[in-house]
């Protein structure tokens, strides 16, 4: 009976695992429907009322599974740093809210301040209000949020503190995205 359960165990698994696998993977696919533009509207005179102006949004959901976090966030770096090319290539922008520039010595600083920068600060450790903020997030300083987001997210290779616009960009839609995110159960 042992030997049995052995054998068919082993045929699930190795023999037709694969074959399980892309069935799971076509399962969760699914197709997303675009309705298309309704048409211009004119007056008697034949200037437009309301036009068509077409908007894009980008839907990214991340369905695969991962051996270690590291993978994950490394994997969901790359396919992000693609969407933005992709998008770029096209002649449209992205909207982001990382409030750090690079000043002309090459340090970080906040691009913001006050209440603002406050405000970023909890976003960028996940608070809902900035009055939930500890003494060491409400005080944090532009290069400790940019260690703390580049660790979070593995932006970059081997602790290293070179920032190049392409880390830059990938931090700045992963701290975008995660403030909309949204889980399905």
């Amino acid at each position: 009976m042992f030997s049995i359960l052995i054998v068919r165990l082993f045929q699930l698994q190795i023999v037709k695992g694969q074959e399980y696998e892309n069935n799971f993977i076509l399962q969760s696919k699914r197709e997303i429907v675009l309705s298309g533009a309704r048409g211009n509207i004119y007056d008697r005179n034949g200037k437009p009322l309301a036009t068509n102006k077409l908007a894009n949004s980008v839907t990214f959901e991340d369905q695969e599974t991962y051996n270690s976090d590291r993978e994950r966030q490394l994997n969901l770096n790359s396919k992000i740093y693609q969407m933005i090319r992709i998008i770029k290539s096209k002649g449209d922008s992205i909207e982001t809210s990382l409030k750090i520039i690079i000043d002309p010595n090459g340090n970080f600083q906040f691009s913001v301040d006050d209440f603002w920068l406050q405000r970023f600060k909890a976003d960028v450790y996940g608070k809902a209000n900035i009055d939930d903020m500890e003494a060491k997030e409400r005080n944090s300083t532009a290069d400790e949020i940019v260690s703390y987001l580049s660790d979070k997210f593995c932006v970059f290779a081997q602790g290293e503190k070179k920032y190049t616009d392409k880390e830059k960009k990938i931090m700045d839609y992963r701290n975008s995205l995660k403030k909309v995110i949204y889980l399905i159960f």
